[in-house]
């Protein structure tokens, strides 16, 4: 079996990993675990910052030793939770440091320790069927004159981290017809940090929810993304049958060809089909083939073999 897929055979994703920062006060937390059924692992102690009634499955994290077993307890969860939720990226890394390193900094030879500690953690959500939400603190970093806003890791593992991500928004106070609300950024800019493979809006004002309200801004925004996968999936799945309908229609007509009057005959059959993409690409191939084997060229004045 060939591990080569064609397009319509491709499966697209349907967990995210995202990344949300901001600075405090933002309700970074909440908005995580807004998330499809979540899990908070809370290394940061944030939690207690959570209203009552958006309070949610929590691990209180102390060592990376607790971690692992919590996520390998996630994993056998016959489905409750779909989303682990990670406050914050950075004590999380800093709880992998400690594991590494002990009390020690960690040297230039911990690095790679450390990120492939990060990486398995990560790929092991993934491979779980588990989307994973972290929730970062917001630095300042100077940009010439202008201030750049980005979240808050170690220079040494933050490219590895953003590299893994799928989403990465920037959550701020904006003022809007003179009314301050807060808003999420998933795309990039010169002021901010961002990341939207998952093709979410650029940007989404976060509504204040009110009491008894539900906490679902992210389970809203993870649902149109699995739409979207699925119907990219039922496009794909189209064009596959198209595919084969053309490739059945056309071949053995290739096949039996033995004159420049057959091929010419074919090529009008399959330019009125109007083939696009591999059907087209396919099909073009074998006429080719075909034209050699019979000793033809084709005039590209008359567009036609000879």
């Amino acid at each position: 079996m060939s591990v080569i897929k064609r397009p319509a055979e491709i499966t697209g994703k349907e967990t995210i990993a995202a990344l949300i920062y901001g600075q405090p006060g933002m309700g970074k937390t909440t908005l995580a675990c807004s998330a499809p059924s979540p899990v908070l692992f809370d290394f940061d102690g944030g939690v207690a910052r959570i209203r009552d009634e958006h309070q949610v499955p929590t691990v209180q994290i102390t060592s990376w030793e607790d971690a692992l077993a919590a996520l390998e307890e996630v994993k056998n969860d016959g489905g409750e939770f779909k989303t682990i939720v990670v406050d914050t990226a950075s004590k999380m890394l800093d709880c992998i440091i400690s594991n590494v390193c002990g009390t020690a900094q960690p040297q230039l030879k911990h690095w790679g320790i450390i990120n492939a500690h990060f990486k398995s953690f990560l790929r092991s959500i993934r491979d779980c069927g588990k989307n994973v939400v972290f929730v970062a603190q917001r630095e300042t970093e100077k940009d010439g004159e202008n201030n750049r806003y980005v979240p808050q890791f170690r220079a040494s593992n933050y490219k590895d981290v953003i590299c893994d991500l799928d989403v990465c928004g920037y959550m701020e106070m904006v003022n809007i017809k003179g009314q301050e609300v807060r808003q999420i950024t998933f795309n990039p800019s010169s002021r901010n940090e961002g990341k939207n493979t998952a093709e979410f809006a650029p940007a989404y004002i976060i509504p204040t929810l009110a009491p008894g309200q539900p906490n679902t801004f992210l389970t809203d925004r993870f649902r149109e993304y699995v739409n979207m996968q699925r119907e990219k999936a039922a496009k794909r799945q189209a064009m596959a049958k198209r595919v084969a309908e053309l490739l059945d229609k056309f071949m053995p007509e290739i096949a039996a060809a033995d004159d420049a009057l057959s091929i010419n005959t074919i090529v009008e059959a399959v330019s009125k089909e109007k083939p696009t993409g591999d059907a087209r690409l396919r099909i073009a191939k074998a006429i080719n083939q075909k034209a050699a084997e019979l000793g033809l060229t084709y005039n590209k004045e008359a567009k036609l073999y000879e």
